[in-house]
Order: C-alpha cells, then structure tokens, then sequence
C-alpha cells in the first residue's frame, strides 16, 4: 500500500483517504458549516414572523384611516383595505383592518418574505390590483411608499 490509509469497513479492507486530514474532519466541517446556513435562516424567519405578529397584534386601525381621511366612505375605505390586504398581500380576514395608513408597504412585503417559500408576487400583485380597480399606476418597490399615500392616490385619481 502506498501512502496513508485508514482501515474502515470490513476488517482487512482499507480505503486511502486524504494524507492531511482523517475523515472526522470532513464531517466535522460539514455539520458546522450545515448548523451555520441553518441558524441563518432560522433567524431570519423568526424576524419576519416577529415584524409581521407586531403589525397584527395592535389591532384595527380603522379610526386611523378614518383621522387620516375624514372624506373617504367606510365603505370605500373597507373596500380599498379588503382590495390590497387580501389580494395583494393575501392577508385572511381583518389583519387587512390592521394596516394603518403609515404602515409602508416594503415592510410588509420584506416581513412576508420568510426565505422557505417562494415569493407571492406581492408587489406586482398590489400593481395589478390598483391598475384594474382604480386606474392608478404605482411603483411599490418606494421605499417611502405607504398605504395612505396609496389611497390619497385612488382619490385623487378618481376626483
């Protein structure tokens, strides 16, 4: 035999293995390296569940809406909530009541974005919803964007 071997498997069977390191290496690299990319996406999970529970924890926010647009129906403004809540961002039920007009919508869409699933569509989801329901264009990649200022921009485009 030449070189280094390592006697494994069954008795009188060798396997040559690299001369620098014994096979534990390898697999010691490995499992660190697995338990790194694993605690990365963990963390980043858990801070897109945290931004998004803080956003659905503080409850309806219709009387912000209502302050921030005394003009707008309720109707109008339950309708508009509903529109971009759940079909844009798919939210189920009332957490569309708990948007508030200063919420911006990069936050919402960076709190979806978990990592484990592929992207919904969201923003270009949200751009179809306010071309076809109010003939409004929007760029929602803004950084400043925020839900009231996609209403002010329905109302302005339907007066």
């Amino acid at each position: 035999m030449k070189g280094a071997t390592w006697w494994m498997g069954r008795a009188g069977a060798a396997r040559p293995v690299s001369r620098r390191y014994p096979p534990a290496v390898g697999w010691l690299v490995g499992s660190t390296v697995a338990l790194a990319a694993a605690t990365t996406l963990l963390g980043a999970w858990q801070r897109s569940r945290a931004l998004r529970a803080r956003s659905f924890r503080r409850g309806a926010a219709l009387a912000l809406w209502r302050r921030s647009f005394p003009d707008v129906p309720p109707e109008e403004l339950d309708r508009f909530l509903r529109r971009v809540g759940e079909e844009a961002f798919l939210l189920r039920g009332d957490r569309a009541r708990c948007l508030r007009p200063t919420d911006r919508v990069g936050d919402l869409y960076r709190a979806d974005q978990t990592g484990f699933i592929a992207d919904a569509l969201q923003l270009e989801t949200l751009q179809w919803v306010m071309r076809d329901a109010y003939g409004v264009r929007v760029d929602p990649s803004d950084p400043a964007l925020t839900f009231g200022d996609l209403l002010g921009m329905t109302r302005a485009h339907a007066a």
